[in-house]
């Protein structure tokens, strides 16, 4: 956006704001990205058009630090992070985010002149302790928000989907086992789980590995129909859809996925009349 004057902008704004024909239309009379559009018009309803004079900034580590903290930890929209902090685009926050992690989760700020040798090295260890500090603080929120999540309903997760969750995380933070299970473990609101007793369960897991597709499936039919549909009628569905499958597997797999329909009681049709009474 920063090829387009203060009066382009403007004029997409008010344009936006007068007329019916939006996002498409702009996009080609102005060959800017609707979501381009869409953010700067946000962008200008949020903080107003003096927003638009307020010169180039450079923000301090602290600040983006506490950008990427809100995406990373606080699970916040990129966007909407972006708009609050009245970013001119969403390409700055995202470029933060690549950067903090490229740099062992450290923010890096670019001082200008070339720093003396010993310097340089000096800064380049501290910021690979920094680094690695940072890394496992992020890593430990993570695992607490993953698995206070499944922790979040009122029943207790259980072993597999714990088991299940672990080997998302190992996939997602590049972390041992033990790591990630002595940092649930510590963590007194968490959920318990043994090395053990994960290895056991995430050899259960592995015997449904070829039944990825139909678990997905299913999934599928139970989100469909608003989580009313039960292991029969999701059978009878996968039946209708050529699935050679057992009842029992079906019922089996969804137990195992923790999907259990909800049963909606109808309600009784009003009546005044009660007959005869006495």
């Amino acid at each position: 956006m920063t090829k387009y004057t203060k009066e382009i902008k403007l004029t997409i704004y008010h344009e936006w704001v007068d007329d019916d024909r939006r996002g498409a239309y702009l996009s080609r009379k102005y060959g800017m990205r609707p979501g381009e559009i869409a953010y700067m018009v946000a962008l200008l309803q949020r903080h107003g058009e003096g927003i638009l004079d307020r010169p180039q900034q450079k923000y301090t580590a602290d600040f983006k630090l506490a950008a990427i903290d809100r995406v990373l930890l606080g699970g916040e929209a990129l966007r909407q992070v972006s708009l609050d902090l009245g970013l001119t685009n969403t390409g700055i926050l995202a470029n933060w985010l690549r950067s903090f992690k490229e740099n062992g989760y450290t923010v890096i700020t670019k001082k200008k002149g070339r720093p003396p040798k010993n310097a340089q090295k000096q800064g380049q260890t501290a910021d690979q302790r920094i680094g690695r500090a940072g890394k496992e603080a992020y890593s430990r929120a993570c695992i607490h928000k993953k698995i206070g999540g499944l922790n979040s309903r009122t029943q207790e997760p259980r072993k597999e989907e714990l088991a299940r969750a672990i080997n998302e995380l190992r996939q997602e933070l590049r972390l041992s086992v033990k790591y990630i299970i002595d940092v649930i473990n510590a963590n007194p609101g968490l959920p318990h789980i043994s090395r053990s007793n994960y290895y056991y369960q995430t050899h259960k897991l592995d015997k449904d590995s070829g039944n990825q597709k139909l678990m997905d499936r299913i999934k599928e039919i139970f989100l469909e129909h608003r989580q009313r549909y039960g292991y029969r009628r999701i059978y009878g569905q996968l039946r209708r859809e050529d699935y050679e499958v057992n009842h029992k597997k079906v019922q089996r797999l969804m137990q195992k996925m923790g999907l259990f329909a909800i049963s909606i009681r109808k309600k009784r049709k009003y009546s005044s009349y009660y007959g005869v009474q006495g």
